[in-house]
């Protein structure tokens, strides 16, 4: 019975704390915003390009060797020849 008591009153206590700490921020003190300075004004110049531009002559890379052929598989004979659908006919008739 302590117990919620004790942790009634507590959250009462957090909420009216939250509830005034709210308010605080929000409270308007009726004066004019300070004033704020103007921003510096940045130039940004690009820089005149080089006249003479270094280039490197690049050399294509040697192809590599074309891949070796794979060894030939040998074919396997299935063992029935002719499977038995029991019936079962798959073709379509138009």
């Amino acid at each position: 019975m302590l117990r919620i008591i004790v942790s009634i009153f507590l959250g009462a206590g957090v909420a009216f704390a939250l509830f005034v700490l709210m308010a605080k921020l929000i409270e308007n003190s009726a004066r004019p915003a300070d004033e704020v300075p103007e921003a510096p004004v940045i130039d940004i110049v690009m820089q005149e390009p080089d006249d003479q531009t270094q280039t490197r002559q690049r050399v294509p890379p040697p192809p590599p060797p074309p891949p070796q052929q794979p060894p030939k598989m040998e074919l396997v004979e299935p063992e029935a020849a002719e499977p038995d659908a029991d019936g079962f006919s798959l073709a379509i008739s138009a």
